[in-house]
C-alpha cells in the first residue's frame, strides 16, 4: 500500500513536523500568487498540491466503535492523570 493510501498514520514524527511545515510553507505561497497575480498556472498547481495534501492529512480511516471505547476507557484516564 503506498504511503498516501493510508494517511498520515504511516509516517515517523520527524516527517509529520516536516509535513505540517511545508503544507503551512505552500499555503502562504499559494495566498502571495494569488495576491499578486503574477502566475495564475502556479496557483493552480500550489491549490492543487494543497488540495491533495489536505486529503491526506485530514482523512481518517473508519473508527470501529470498540476504538471509541478503548479511547474513553483507557487513554482519556491516562492523559487525564499524566495532566
Amino acid at each position: 500500500m503506498a504511503r498516501g493510501q493510508q494517511g498520515v498514520t504511516g509516517f515517523a514524527h520527524d516527517e509529520l513536523r516536516e509535513l505540517a511545515l511545508l503544507y503551512r510553507q505552500t499555503a502562504a505561497d499559494l495566498a502571495a500568487a494569488r495576491e499578486h497575480r503574477a502566475d495564475a498556472e502556479l496557483a493552480a498547481y500550489l491549490n492543487q498540491l494543497l488540495g491533495r495534501a489536505h486529503n491526506l492529512v485530514y482523512s481518517a480511516a473508519p473508527r470501529r466503535p470498540r476504538s471509541i471505547v478503548a479511547f474513553y476507557t483507557r487513554t482519556f484516564p491516562q492523559i487525564f492523570r499524566s495532566t
